[in-house]
């Protein structure tokens, strides 16, 4: 209930940040939150403690406003982040404790970093020897820094422990063996799942910024909290959620070492990664893998990705579905990992939540589709330990390829991007006309075509970069990009997709009629489940787009029954079925997601034309050559040689992170469309001509106007 006669603030567990006029943020234990005043004024202002909840309601001139302004207050102290002022939950929340008590009982060295009483403390009784037990309230306690470098010197391993907090936790123990993570690792991981306070840190140029420690008023047990810790050491690297109330462990969550640790690892790993050449291995393939090309079962690889999955010390927050879970339907899942925006950036609360949907006929291989999506992002972000130098092209040691022929924008859209008028959304995608003498950020790739080394734009391969001078070039965009059990596997990947939208774009922006496919001879078993989500509400078609990359590659398109609406997906794979049955599921896909709000692609703008129909005539996949292998280094190596005799070089960035478990690259073919509104390629206008599809070159005011942002 709401108090009028009382006084509104934030809620004492909080720590206020003004890092503008514009925008406040609130430093917690475990959650931090964003305020701006574009959305937020009257809740700042309110908070700000000046008035009572009355007079504030008073002012608000509109019924409907007010009603709407108190279903915010009302939402805002049920999930505690108002509070009236002067709350008796205030005597509960505590600055933390400055002063550092160290003891030493019987080669048990006791570090008490927290509120916890040292003389409790006393009596813990710990199975093992030659260890620490530090006491915490916070697990990015700067102090850790300098007591984790001493261990990790001395090798003498450690447990963290925090018993204090709306958030107690035991654990992890901390062997510092060789291979095992140090608290560097933790922290590095439980600040990337801290992106708000991240951002802050990086922008105010920080190291720590505390928060009031909640103390609970429990009577501590601690003969149980000492059987825990003792289990904490028999499982290394596991952090044990606990209730202090009812002694109890509520979830467990894994610490992964970080290889590349600048404490306790080669902080040069990436560097030399990306620095060395990218060598194919056989890889055989898994037979009759829903998915497509792929080396271990859906299964084998969820269980590797499931240890990485924890809203706190995973590189991903969670996994859930979000299609109606129905018997015989396909169910769609989504991941969550989160990305700091670089200081320089102009945030709101969407700039560091990151969404990524997987695709599948059975469930784990839509769980694996979204971890891996999820992952292969999550890598491509700056970390800061990546290859780059900044030079002019021309001063380069290697070839390059510029901006300008990696991203064909034509005239008009460099003309759009200085004029500035266009939509938020659109211009985001638009840059500036590269000039030549200006300095880059550029790194290494591979040449998988000609075997050596080209220089990229640094922006191209990695994402969220502090280098903004560079951003009104070249943008990163996720196209080509692959996550995968083994490095072919993810450029085999990178390499479908490309070639996906390539003929994508040539068949969207042309508006080309092309033959449908003939879905019934398709196995029952992989277009059941299929047909069985679609058939209630959907009619649905596929339509052949493939080129002269001789790949095949299907526009699945779906009308709603009743309203008239469209939807689309799109897939590619050396064997027919396979390509169908992606782009298949890619449709129902998209299809829970088509009206999402803000989507950069309105798909109920799509007008009913032809060339969404097809040109009537019928394709049965017994007409489809099967190039596919049984070895992925062998499609790759054939798709090499295609793109060859087109005049295309194939490009590899091997950005695998050290410390995840499936290899992420970004593929590069130059000179290939894109879906996004690319309109300066020639092959866009000349390829239909070519292949016979049109009679007539267009011009780009008569291209389909529609940018293809999905």
């Amino acid at each position: 209930m709401i108090d009028f006669d009382k006084k509104i603030g934030w809620h004492p567990k909080f720590t206020k940040k003004v890092i503008s006029r514009n925008e406040i943020i609130l430093i917690g234990e475990n959650n931090d939150h964003l305020f701006t005043n574009d959305k937020h004024k009257r809740i700042i202002n309110l908070a700000n403690g000046s008035k009572k909840v009355s007079q504030f309601i008073d002012e608000i001139p509109s019924f409907i406003e007010k009603a709407s302004f108190l279903y915010s207050i009302k939402t805002l102290i049920d999930k505690e982040i108002l509070a009236p002022l002067q709350s008796e939950k205030e005597t509960l929340y505590h600055l933390p404790k400055k002063t550092k008590d160290i003891e030493i009982h019987d080669d048990v060295t006791i570090y008490n970093l927290s509120h916890i009483s040292s003389t409790l403390l006393q009596n813990i009784s710990i199975s093992k020897k030659n260890i620490s037990l530090i006491f915490i309230d916070n697990y990015l306690d700067p102090r850790l820094h300098l007591i984790n470098k001493k261990h990790v010197h001395s090798q003498r391993p450690y447990v963290l422990i925090k018993l204090t907090g709306s958030k107690p936790m035991i654990g992890p123990f901390l062997s510092m063996k060789k291979k095992q993570p140090c608290w560097k690792c933790l922290s590095n991981q439980l600040l990337q799942n801290r992106p708000i306070l991240n951002f802050l840190l990086k922008k105010n140029v920080e190291n720590y910024i505390s928060h009031p420690i909640y103390l609970q008023n429990v009577e501590i047990d601690l003969k149980w909290v000492t059987t825990v810790i003792n289990d904490t050491i028999k499982n290394e690297n596991t952090c044990f959620e606990i209730n202090l109330q009812n002694n109890i462990i509520l979830k467990k969550h894994i610490v992964h070492n970080k290889p590349q640790c600048s404490i306790c690892g080669d902080r040069l790993l990436l560097k030399k990664q990306l620095q060395s050449p990218v060598n194919l291995h056989s890889c055989l393939k898994k037979e009759k893998m829903d998915g497509g090309s792929r080396s271990m079962s859906p299964d084998e690889t969820l269980e590797k990705l499931d240890k990485y999955i924890s809203p706190i010390t995973g590189v991903i927050s969670g996994l859930s579905f979000i299609s109606e879970k129905k018997q015989n339907t396909i169910t769609i899942y989504k991941s969550v990992y989160f990305k700091t925006p670089s200081p320089q950036e102009i945030i709101n609360n969407s700039s560091f939540r990151q969404i990524s949907l997987g695709k599948g006929i059975v469930n784990d291989q839509s769980k694996v589709s979204a971890l891996c999506e999820s992952i292969e992002r999550y890598a491509a972000l700056y970390q800061g330990d990546e290859f780059y130098i900044k030079s002019a092209p021309d001063n380069l040691n290697k070839r390059y390829y510029l901006p300008s022929q990696l991203a064909k924008f034509s005239k008009n859209q460099y003309q759009d991007y200085i004029d500035n008028k266009l939509p938020s959304n659109i211009l985001n995608h638009l840059v500036n006309i590269y000039d030549t003498t200006i300095p880059l950020h550029w790194t290494l790739t591979w040449s998988l075509t000609k075997e050596e080394f080209v220089y990229l734009p640094f922006n191209h391969c990695f994402s969220n970069t502090p280098f903004d001078h560079d951003k009104q070039y070249i943008h990163w965009s996720s196209n080509g990009c692959a996550a995968g059990n083994s490095i072919e596997e993810a450029i085999i990947q990178g390499f479908y997709e490309l070639i996906e939208r390539d003929a994508s774009a040539i068949w969207w922006y042309n508006k080309i009629e092309r033959p449908l496919i003939d879905l019934s001879t398709i196995q029952e078993g992989k277009v059941f489940k299929i047909h069985e989500t679609l058939k209630d509400e959907w009619d649905y078609w596929a339509l052949d787009i493939t080129n002269d990359f001789d790949i095949p590659t299907i526009a699945a398109i779906a009308q709603h029954k009743k309203t008239g609406v469209f939807c689309f997906g799109f897939g590619c794979h050396l064997n027919i079925e396979t390509a169908c049955t992606r782009a298949l599921t890619e449709l129902c896909q998209l299809i829970p997601v088509r009206e999402q709000k803000n989507a950069p692609f309105d798909f109920n703008a799509i007008e009913e034309e032809q060339f969404l129909k097809g040109n009537g005539n019928k394709k049965k996949l017994s007409s489809y050559q099967n190039n596919e292998s049984k070895d992925i280094k062998n499609d790759i190596i054939w798709g090499i040689n295609k793109a060859k005799t087109l005049g295309f070089e194939l490009l590899v960035t091997n950005y695998s992170r050290p410390d995840l478990p499936i290899k992420t690259v970004k593929v590069t073919i130059p000179g290939l469309c894109f879906i996004w509104p690319q309109l300066g390629n020639e092959r866009l206008y000349n390829l239909p001509i070519k292949l016979g599809w049109s009679k007539q070159k267009l011009q780009e005011c008569e291209l389909n106007e529609m940018g293809l942002y999905v």
